[in-house]
């Protein structure tokens, strides 16, 4: 995370724990991120994610090895998605 705000830094800590419990016990299906200018409460930028759980990953299993490649790859696909809208 790029912030030098220590809130926002504890907030996204506790908003990415609670979609990683959802995620973990299949809860979560969409996922929407909105941006808004704080004075005006104008939106700003607005993102809706579709989220496809892995029906073998559980609480109690472990995740997927992936390589530090692959995950970047991923990040990378997602940013250009979010960046090309």
């Amino acid at each position: 995370m790029v912030t030098t705000e220590e809130k926002l830094k504890e907030y996204l800590v506790q908003v990415l724990e609670q979609i990683n419990a959802w995620l973990m016990s299949k809860d979560l299906q969409k996922l929407v991120l909105v941006l808004t200018n704080v004075q005006t409460k104008e939106t700003v930028e607005r993102w809706v994610f579709d989220v496809q759980t892995d029906a073998e990953i559980t609480a109690e299993s472990e995740g997927k090895d992936k390589s530090e490649k692959e995950i970047m790859g991923e990040i990378q696909a997602i940013i250009r998605q979010i960046t090309a809208s």
